[in-house]
């Protein structure tokens, strides 16, 4: 796909013609318009034998740098796509100068505007103009995909790359206008090439066929897995079932299989349910926190891992070496069940690591406690079936043969045992270490893993705990000598809008000039004033000017946007410090009816100058539900404020919501009883009755949020 505008830079006013060319026929293409992160217009095109075409009137919204993003879905699923920068220019031919009483304000304050509309020579114009004063945080509202740290390097590593230099026109000469073709045509050129080399910001439409393709491999993968883990479960139930059956067969046979399956699994299953009753009856003395057999078998193979791990590999060869033996001698003498029980085993030492792959790879769900019963059987009837077929040698006084079928037996054995044992073995000094450390210092553990993961992103400042000592416990010394007096209640911070004007309809006066007073918000911040001046004639003009809330001392609450009944969070409240000297400052959370204090409601903390510092208020949330908002009110020597939160906190009833909705029509008298249950919470059940008085209106409910004034 390629996106080619006809030009690169254009003015407010004038038309832009876009032309979309794919190697997809027909279809539709879809064209995206941005401006700093922010989607300004979304349009679908129609292509025609590969081209599509889109003429935009550039209205004065889309001043600025645009980026515009075309893009095709195609049937595989994958998206296709090229960007473009573009440049549209201000209206020059109505100059707007605003003017602001002061440079700073303080929140709350009244700050006197004034705005002057006239044209390149100077002299008054009479026009209309759309205000708009936004808070700057809202453009800031980016995305940022590398993240700052990333972004500076990236950045320096863009800096250090040759760059591309074009004598004879600077920018602003890019923009200006001209009247010879030549020049004109050459000047567009220029800006095109200028523009290239900038490049398009990220794609709104976050979209990687790579990523896709790469998902869908993953998941038809995890499917073959899965599918394979169920045909090898069933065949490593088979296995050892044939296995017992073959060994089972021969000692028939020779008229020996009650006595072999007394001693080669009635002794090894009694034992194993005596080391069961000893670890359960039994306490550990070096494991007295171990309370069940499980916590007592884990102590176990954890102190004695080392030691079981050193017989591993006398057991291992003696193993193959018996196993060997056996089959030689099950060839030279013609026992078929002996080479078929050993081929089993073979067999079983093959599918047995091909099934734990198939199960880690394959995202098994948790299996069904018979499938855990029957694999275990199955797993442990391989030792106890060649324990068998040794107690069967003894009996025939086939010595050699017994060592032999013994050593397979522990062989099979270590093939359950062994890897837990390493497993065990490997972390046992570890893990003692990281207990007698837990015992000894408490939440060292938990401190250190908070300190590998990092501070939480957004901290200003890492939290430290206010002190203890209430103010009123300080001794107040005598005016004159120099001590800190704490000041008057300061005005309360409770008005933050994120657009705190905005007038579409003022209209200067016959000199072009045109004034008002603002109540300013409360927000500590940076406004942007934009203004679009539009004359009688059709002459436009625009400018944009900052205005700068800010006070050298405030506070600052943060809370989620929600919280549940019963909820107990420690609020926290930033105290900010932009004095030349430091005080000493005292918090105060002012009581509500929707929590309860979980500690001190007044707090006092000294703060640097130039300092940040957090405290923490301990709350517990009784409110079953309701919006509501905390007050913090910050005393100091030199300078106070008071805050509420920016938002309205919702706190949530602590169980599972349920809707019920019944419609019906009104042509008389109607009735419609609502059942509450009787464990519904009190104070939740709520009842909306909505009349309307006919079908479109009930489509329409709902469009005077989409047109009301952007208040925020």
């Amino acid at each position: 796909m390629l996106l080619r505008p006809e030009r690169a830079t254009y003015r407010v006013g004038e038309t832009m013609n876009l032309e979309i060319l794919t190697t997809e026929q027909a279809g539709s293409a879809y064209l995206d318009i941005t401006r700093e992160g922010q989607t300004l217009s979304t349009r679908s095109l129609e292509l025609a034998k590969g081209l599509a075409s889109a003429a935009i009137d550039l209205t004065p919204d889309l001043y600025g740098t645009l980026a515009l993003h075309a893009y095709k879905l195609l049937p595989s699923g994958e998206i296709v796509r090229d960007s473009r920068l573009v440049v549209v220019d201000a209206p020059t031919d109505l100059a707007l100068d605003i003017q602001l009483d002061r440079e700073t304000y303080l929140p709350g304050a009244t700050a006197s505007l004034q705005i002057d509309v006239g044209d390149p020579g100077g002299a008054g114009v009479q026009s209309a103009l759309g205000l708009a004063i936004v808070d700057e945080s809202v453009f800031a509202l980016q995305e940022q995909d590398p993240g700052f740290a990333k972004l500076y390097f990236l950045l320096e590593k863009e800096l250090l790359e040759p760059k591309f230099d074009l004598h004879g026109l600077s920018f602003p000469e890019l923009m200006g206008t001209v009247d010879e073709p030549e020049r004109d045509e050459a000047q567009n050129a220029a800006a095109q090439a200028s523009l290239a080399g900038l490049g398009a910001t990220p794609f709104g439409l976050s979209a990687n066929s790579r990523s896709l393709k790469v998902q869908k491999a993953e998941e038809l993968q995890a499917r073959i897995f899965a599918t394979a883990s169920k045909i090898l479960y069933p065949v490593l139930l088979l296995i050892p079932l044939v296995t017992v059956l073959a060994l089972g067969y021969a000692l028939w046979r020779e008229g020996i299989l009650g006595r072999s399956l007394a001693v080669g699994v009635g002794l090894p299953l009694l034992a194993l349910l005596w080391c069961a009753g000893v670890l359960f009856l039994v306490p550990l003395p070096g494991a007295p926190w171990a309370g069940t057999p499980l916590d007592k078998l884990g102590y176990l193979i954890e102190q004695l891992g080392p030691a079981l791990l050193c017989l591993a590999g006398p057991a291992l060869l003696g193993g193959l070496a018996g196993a060997i033996g056996l089959a030689v001698r099950a060839v030279r003498k013609g026992e078929l069940s002996l080479v078929l029980a050993l081929l089993m085993l073979l067999a079983y030492a093959l599918v047995l690591p091909l099934f734990a792959v198939t199960l880690i790879f394959g995202n098994a769900s948790e299996p069904s406690p018979l499938a855990v019963i029957a694999f275990v059987a199955a797993y442990i009837s391989l030792p106890l079936a060649f324990g068998a077929r040794a107690a069967g040698f003894g009996f025939r006084r086939e010595g050699w043969a017994l060592a032999a079928a013994g050593f397979v037996a522990l062989l099979a054995l270590l093939a359950i045992a062994g890897p837990v044992i390493a497993t065990s073995a490997v972390g046992s000094a570890p893990m003692i270490g990281a207990r007698n450390l837990a015992g000894e210092q408490g939440m060292v553990l938990e401190e250190m893993a908070f300190d590998a993961a990092g501070p939480p992103r957004a901290a200003m400042a890492i939290p430290t705990a206010a002190p203890a000592a209430p103010l009123a416990e300080k001794e107040t010394p005598a005016e004159g000598d120099g001590a800190q007096q704490l000041q008057e209640a300061p005005l309360l911070r409770q008005f933050f809008p994120e657009t705190m004007y905005w007038n579409p309809e003022a209209v200067t006066d016959a000199g072009g000039q045109w004034r008002t007073e603002l109540d300013l918000a409360h927000t500590i911040t940076t406004w942007r004033l934009t203004a679009l001046a539009s004359a009688q004639d059709g002459r436009l003009g625009s400018a944009t000017a900052p205005l700068r809330v800010f006070q050298d001392f405030f506070v600052d609450i943060d809370l989620p946007l929600a919280l549940t009944q019963g909820d107990e969070v420690s609020m926290p409240v930033a105290v900010y410090n932009y004095l030349e000297t430091g005080q000493q400052v005292q918090l105060t959370l002012e009581a509500q009816e929707w929590f309860e204090f979980l500690g001190e409601p007044t707090q006092v903390v000294e703060v640097a100058p130039g300092d940040v510092t957090v405290v923490y208020f301990p709350i517990k949330v009784i409110a079953t539900e309701g919006r509501f908002r905390p007050v913090v009110t910050a005393l100091g020597a030199k300078m106070s404020d008071a805050t509420t939160l920016r938002h309205d906190v919702q706190v949530l009833p602590n169980g599972k919501r349920f809707d019920e909705t019944h419609s019906d029509r009104l042509a008389g008298d109607t009735e419609h009883t609502v059942s509450i249950p009787q464990a519904a919470i009190p104070g939740t059940a709520h009842i909306y009755v909505k009349i309307y008085p006919g079908i479109l209106s009930q489509v329409v409910e709902g469009l005077d949020a989409l047109l009301r004034m952007p208040f925020g």
